[in-house]
């Protein structure tokens, strides 16, 4: 044990002596590298960032549009198929977790004013697509509406006449009922029947303004909720990229460990021709 303590006391001793020879190297190699990261941070053009969670709009329970679909959507549109040329960027879009409708949306740019303008380009092509289809849903059931209201309208009329039909067998039934109760019976059976057909008739009219009330309900906006923003689209003034100070000290203390591999190897080298 303690024959071991002097040949590890050496071999620092040695490691140490290499770095002092070497240092001019080591200081040299690491303040380049470190130079030319802060000169590249500085001229590199910045980036600023623009952010919003958008709410997928409804009817009734069903959302507009798939959030994994729209995610996917948005990525082909604006990843996918975006011109190369543009200095605009869609970074990020997915579902919030532990949501079904949200969606968080971020961008960068060269500056915030350009950052928050491609932000809303993309939020309005979302709000536009679904708007649309809110437009296709409300008219197939205002269609629908249309064509229970006629039969409503068909089956009032129809009603009106039967009642005016029994209304009037009734007085007549009045007038003959003492000098002819044989026909007075048969009409007594005609009103029975056309009675029944009454009721069904008001049964109908009953379920058609169920249908209707549900009808209006569903293209009410108590029922149709469009595709928003939560909150505010929100942007810093401050760049996103690079990160100046976070560069400049990542590289010297890569630039610094480096140059002290360099340095060891140069020293191992060394050892091996003179050895």
């Amino acid at each position: 044990m303690n024959q071991n303590v002097p040949e590890n006391e050496i071999d620092l001793k040695e490691l140490w002596q290499t770095l002092v020879n070497y240092k001019k190297l080591i200081v040299v190699v690491t303040f380049c590298i470190t130079l030319l990261t802060t000169i590249y941070a500085f001229v590199k053009t910045p980036s600023f960032e623009a952010k919003a969670v958008i709410e997928i709009g409804s009817y009734g329970s069903t959302l507009l549009e798939d959030p994994l679909t729209l995610v996917k959507r948005v990525e082909i549109k604006y990843i996918a198929n975006s011109d190369m040329n543009t200095t605009n960027e869609l970074q990020k879009v997915a579902v919030i977790k532990g949501t079904k409708n949200l969606v968080d949306i971020s961008v960068i740019a060269l500056s915030p004013t350009q950052a928050e303008h491609y932000i809303v380009q993309i939020i309005e092509d979302i709000k536009q697509r679904h708007y649309e289809l809110i437009q296709v849903y409300l008219t197939q059931l205002k269609t629908k509406i249309a064509n229970l209201e006629e039969q409503k309208i068909e089956l009032i009329e129809e009603k009106q006449a039967l009642m005016a039909y029994i209304t009037k067998k009734s007085e007549n039934i009045d007038k003959i009922i003492k000098d002819n109760p044989s026909v007075a019976a048969i009409y007594t059976i005609e009103i029975n029947n056309k009675s029944s057909e009454l009721a069904d008739i008001k049964n109908k009219i009953y379920g058609l303004n169920s249908q209707l009330s549900d009808l209006y309900f569903a293209i009410s906006e108590n029922n149709i909720k469009p595709t928003k923003v939560v909150d505010a689209i929100m942007t810093d003034d401050s760049p996103i990229k690079p990160k100046k100070k976070l560069m400049t000290m990542v590289a010297f203390v890569t630039s610094l460990i480096l140059s002290i591999f360099i340095v060891f190897i140069i020293s191992f080298v060394q050892k091996q021709k003179n050895g």
